[in-house]
């Protein structure tokens, strides 16, 4: 996982963590965004995603 988004508009996960600080989004224990918490954050939305579209089935 290198890149967040899609289409032209990629984000390397530095750049997304430092777009989430410098728009004061808190990380879960109110720290700043580090490239691997985005990493991880992102990972852990996508097993939600997951376990929900598999509820729904």
């Amino acid at each position: 996982m290198d890149a967040v988004g899609t289409g032209r508009r990629r984000r390397s996960l530095r750049e997304a963590a430092a777009l989430l600080n410098r728009e004061g989004v808190p990380t879960r224990r109110g720290g700043q965004w580090w490239p691997e918490g985005v990493r991880r954050a992102l990972a852990e939305a996508e097993r939600a995603r997951v376990v929900l579209i598999g509820a729904l089935d």
